[in-house]
């Protein structure tokens, strides 16, 4: 798509969002290919972008937008580090570092949907509840505000928040693999063991090893990380733990039982639930959102259509939407209110592992701190086990206590979140830290 973009050696090339679906590894690529190319070629460039840490690396100067007008522009430098309007502010706070405390809040931009609230004028965009964070001051941990105005995430029925299993509470309070509270030894919720998937050649072409021997366990309660470039497996081995893909080897415990024989996996399939990358293409269009969020329950519950319908309302209002949302169809809400949906149809069986995949990846800055602020409240509050599958780092380190690292199928590292992030021991652990964008500004 560059070459083709470069045949008429343009003066301008506009860069529509070049990196957004790339892993570190080839983004990083990418990027160093752009730079090198305007260099020598002398031309400009117009990168459109949610992504902070691509204008720290590429941009000279830097316009933010809001609904279709220019809210802040300046130097990259000034824009980065000390922008003036609320929003422009609010955006670049919400962006994860690795000098955050993993697990807390992160500010968000409140998501204003034009269906229901119109569109932000001048004044809302300057209201106290836009003020981020200054210099030095600490990111507040307390009840996020969430879409539509409606309350953070609450415990679900019978529960009160952090006391689920005993599991919750402050940063890192999910217990690393085989240590819980006071470090008693603990029992894996999930133990894979071996995993390998092959899939067949194409014709001429040996079969390809997609999961080569994994093997990890995931805590009660716990948040494990796993990170690799694309084509590393990671998603294969959610489609396993998920049941839609056997193992050619290998075994999956799931609470005690192995779960990749088909049998145990039916009994099983409430409790591991999955949170997909693509909130609108993970619902259907045609189906309103009520429908969407109840059909695990008519599936798999003896709830009555009335009791199924509260239960929905309850969810919409445990992942901070309107219950009269339920009424809607996918295309009349925001990426980041599909993805909420996605959540709250995961939770509707009440599940102990959640399988996040890429959950964040296809949202923009603002929208990826509620998500990810929603998922830690969920967590916590629910008792939840999840699989955080990412190949980023920065995110991965906010949401996870534990870490591997996938490389060609084979997990090739995996330790405590500070030792992966700090101390890594494989080449390929810090190739791809070395690859993440920094949120500092080096002027093109």
């Amino acid at each position: 798509m560059i070459a083709a973009a470069l045949v008429k050696e343009p003066d301008l090339v506009i860069a529509d969002e070049p990196t957004t679906a790339l892993d570190a590894t080839v983004q990083a690529q990418v990027l160093r290919l752009l730079t090198e190319l305007q260099r020598e070629m002398g031309m400009a460039v117009v990168l459109v972008t949610h992504d902070f840490g691509v204008v720290s690396q590429m941009c000279s100067r830097v316009v933010v937008m809001y609904r279709g007008r220019v809210v802040e522009q300046g130097s990259a430098a000034e824009v980065l580090t000390a922008a003036r309007h609320p929003y422009a502010r609010a955006l670049v706070a919400s962006v994860p570092r690795m000098d955050d405390t993993p697990g807390s809040r992160l500010p968000t931009v409140p998501e204003t949907v034009a269906s229901l609230m119109g569109p932000l004028d001048e004044e809302a965009l300057s209201d106290p509840t836009l003020r981020v964070p200054s210099a030095g001051e600490a990111r507040s941990d307390g009840p996020e505000d969430t879409a539509a105005g409606v309350p953070g995430p609450r415990a679900p029925f019978g529960r009160s928040p952090g006391a689920a299993d005993g599991v919750g509470g402050a940063e890192g309070g999910a217990p690393g693999i085989g240590k819980g509270r006071a470090g008693e030894k603990t029992t894996p919720l999930l133990s894979a063991r071996d995993l390998t998937v092959t899939f067949p050649g194409r014709i001429g072409r040996a079969p390809l090893r997609a999961v080569d021997g994994v093997s990890f366990d995931i805590a009660p309660g716990e948040s494990f990380g796993l990170v690799g470039e694309s084509g590393s497996g990671k998603s294969t081995i959610s489609r396993v733990l998920l049941g839609l893909r056997r193992p050619d080897d290998g075994s999956v415990v799931f609470d005690g039982e192995d779960i990749t024989r088909p049998t145990r996996r039916r009994g099983r399939a409430p409790a591991i639930q999955m949170v997909f990358q693509d909130p609108y293409g993970s619902l259907n269009p045609d189906r309103r959102i009520g429908h969407t969020i109840g059909a695990p329950l008519a599936l798999h519950t003896d709830l009555s259509r009335t009791e199924r319908r509260e239960r929905v309302a309850a969810l919409l209002t445990e992942v901070g939407l309107d219950p009269a949302l339920a009424d809607a169809y996918p295309d009349e809400l925001s990426g980041g209110m599909r993805q909420r949906v996605g959540i709250a149809r995961a939770l509707a069986l009440e599940p102990r592992l959640l399988v996040a995949d890429e959950p964040v990846s296809a949202l923009d800055v603002s929208v990826q701190a509620q998500v990810l602020n929603l998922l830690t409240e969920l967590r916590r509050s629910r008792g939840l086990a999840m699989l955080f599958v990412s190949h980023d780092l920065t995110v991965v380190r906010h949401m996870c206590s534990r870490i591997a690292v996938l490389h060609q199928g084979r997990i090739v590292e995996v330790g405590e979140r500070d030792q992966i992030m700090e101390r890594p021991v494989s080449d390929h652990t810090r190739a791809l830290l070395d690859a993440m964008p920094a949120l500092a500004h080096h002027p093109v």
